[in-house]
């Protein structure tokens, strides 16, 4: 029963972490705002990695071998989501900041989003 509730409690909070800092993203694009939005985005993304893995362990305690691949892969995440962003800025200016913000949150939404739907997580409950 812990687990379940565990499961339950880190869920909720990276969804809902998730969403608002995907809300934040709509408000970077209006220059009065602009300054808190990046704030809010910070502090709405900074809970997400480590409730997300949390969430992945208690949900997945069999597949002990996937968490060190989730490990690698946001690794990889953090090292190549600047370098695109980048690019992205390099081709279509400052206006395209928020814009690749919102895709990766929109991103992060659904694979969450999905990995809740999935049929491994209705096989391990």
């Amino acid at each position: 029963m812990k687990k379940s509730l565990l499961s339950l409690i880190t869920l909720t909070l990276t969804l809902s972490s998730s969403a608002l800092a995907l809300l934040s993203v709509l408000f970077i694009a209006f220059p009065a705002s602009s300054p808190y939005a990046y704030a809010a985005l910070g502090f709405f993304c900074a809970p997400i990695y480590p409730m997300g893995l949390a969430w992945f362990a208690s949900r997945y305690p069999h597949h002990v071998g996937f968490t060190p691949l989730v490990i690698g892969s946001s690794s990889l995440g953090a090292a190549l989501l600047p370098a695109f962003t980048g690019v992205g800025v390099g081709a279509l200016g400052l206006s395209s900041i928020p814009m690749s913000l919102g895709l990766i949150g929109i991103l992060l939404l659904g694979l969450t989003v999905f990995n809740t739907r999935s049929g491994l997580t209705r096989a391990v409950s």
